[in-house]
């Protein structure tokens, strides 16, 4: 039964930054949560996103990985991905941005910035 609402996957390794961009967007739009690349795989295949936010810095499967991974699994090629990052460095950021995600946001990330990403893909 969907209830029409836009789906977003929130992946992150802290249970605390899961919470806290669940509650900002659960009023919105239907948000899973997973806390690793292979967990997030799992929801992929059963309801799969319209929207992505994924923590970069991860043990074992990173961002990139699972950044990587997702845009290979089919269906998912356009889904928009923003990273959620701790380091701000240049090189870092040059990195990241290599990977053309939809965006990125550093940790912690205002509720504003992250509504306004939502919206911004989303509607």
């Amino acid at each position: 039964m969907s209830d029409g609402k836009k789906k977003i996957l929130v992946i992150d390794d802290s249970t605390m930054i899961l919470g806290s961009v669940s509650h900002i967007l659960g009023g919105k739009y239907k948000v899973y949560c997973a806390t690793s690349g292979p967990k997030a795989m799992e929801i992929i295949e059963e309801q799969p996103p319209q929207l992505i936010f994924l923590d970069y810095e991860m043990p074992e499967f990173n961002g990139k990985d699972t950044y990587e991974f997702i845009k290979q699994h089919p269906g998912m090629e356009d889904v928009p991905i923003i990273f959620l990052t701790a380091i701000s460095d240049a090189e870092h950021v040059k990195e990241l941005i290599a990977l053309k995600p939809a965006g990125y946001l550093l940790k912690p990330p205002s509720p504003f910035k992250i509504l306004e990403a939502a919206q911004k893909h989303l509607g």
